[in-house]
């Protein structure tokens, strides 16, 4: 390893220590307010009539909104539904259109120049892993299609799930 490879890898690690250590004090020390170097000192009565008059106007708010009813009522299994037949829409639109660019592919020569949708990135955004580019030409990679569907409903259906 080099020296600035080595030089990252304790900033690092000490950055982590740091982080780690500010949490577990924070989540730790129990704080007394008796022995805090913060002193509450009492408000002027000024203070304290526009304080509950801001309150008011507050808690007015809150019942006017509460009061409107909703235009419409959707239910968490249609929401559920929705977006399980968006997330297949969206795998079925891209494989359809992996194959239209193949046969586009198989047709022509291959481009001379890279392009941006050549890269694996691109397809690890758009298709989540499902289409990779191999050997010139778009293929499905069923394994991350599975993994990728069985994950995303499992945290979607935790999501909607009430405890």
């Amino acid at each position: 390893m080099s020296k600035s490879t080595k030089m990252t890898i304790w900033f690092f690690i000490g950055y982590v220590l740091l982080i780690g250590s500010l949490i577990s004090t924070v989540a730790l020390v129990d704080f007394n307010k008796n022995t805090s170097p913060i002193k509450i000192t009492e408000s002027n009565s000024t203070f304290k009539q526009e304080l509950t008059k801001h309150e008011r106007k507050v808690q007015e708010k809150k019942r006017k909104e509460q009061k409107k009813p909703l235009p419409f009522n959707v239910s968490d299994e249609f929401v559920m539904t929705a977006v399980s037949l968006g997330a297949i829409l969206d795998i079925v639109i891209v494989v359809l259109w992996a194959r239209k660019e193949n046969k586009r592919l198989a047709e022509k020569e291959l481009p001379s120049k890279k392009r941006w949708r050549d890269r694996k990135i691109f397809w690890n955004i758009v298709a989540l892993g499902v289409i990779q580019p191999k050997n010139n030409q778009y293929s499905i990679n069923w394994f991350n299609l599975i993994g990728i569907t069985i994950l995303l409903h499992l945290l979607f259906y935790l999501l909607f799930l009430k405890f």
